[in-house]
């Protein structure tokens, strides 16, 4: 019984079994992840709202074909539903300091998009925002010529509270950009800009 079974070790090879998660987590800069864009699913982190999105690529920790990765507050205003179905190209950019040593770095993203000339998101990407619909350039209104990425932000922080976004203020999305560890000072100052336009041209409530 022994000999046998010292021949049926003796014909078979020891092979790793892959210790793949299905999750990108990119910790070098320049880091690429390209594949198509499946869908985004609610993932909620130390009780705060935030996303987990799942693309279709051939990247080496993929599974099955399938990959996800966690949202931060750059790519949550940057994975916009439109893209579902889109291929894309994420590059990690690397971190960037805060100016608070208690927080910890914030991860930079760029996001390409392969798309043809005829499609709606090229022309709205390639040319911004479209000059006939700036009524006044002086007023200070989303509608307007805002910082895109400031305005999303705000967008976004809007979304995560239990009541209707009309019905969140100015302070109260202040203050989850204050406790949001993503955002740098940088773009934390343009929140703010943000926010005293809109409270200026009265599209959000002050308190």
């Amino acid at each position: 019984m022994s000999e046998q079974n010292d021949k049926e070790i003796a014909d078979k090879i020891w092979v790793d079994v892959p210790n793949k998660r299905g999750i990108w987590d990119p910790t070098q800069e320049d880091e690429e992840l390209v594949g198509t864009y499946l869908k985004k699913v609610s993932a909620p982190y130390m009780g705060r709202d935030n996303s987990l999105y799942c693309m279709e690529s051939d990247h080496p920790e993929s599974v099955e074909g399938k990959i996800s990765f966690y949202g931060t507050t750059a790519l949550n205003n940057l994975m916009e539903d439109a893209l579902v179905g889109k291929k894309l190209r994420i590059i990690y950019k690397g971190e960037k300091k805060t100016g608070d040593p208690k927080k910890r770095p914030f991860k930079k993203f760029n996001i390409q998009a392969l798309l043809a000339p005829t499609d709606p998101l090229y022309k709205k990407y390639t040319e911004g925002i479209n000059e006939n619909s700036i009524k006044n350039e002086s007023a200070p209104s989303l509608k307007t010529n805002d910082d895109p990425l400031a305005a999303a932000t705000v967008a976004h922080y809007r979304t995560l509270f239990k009541v209707p976004p009309k019905e969140v203020t100015a302070e109260m999305v202040l203050q989850v950009a204050s406790e949001d560890t993503d955002l740098s000072p940088e773009d934390m100052s343009k929140v703010k800009v943000q926010l005293a336009a809109m409270v200026k041209a009265d599209e959000i409530k002050a308190k």
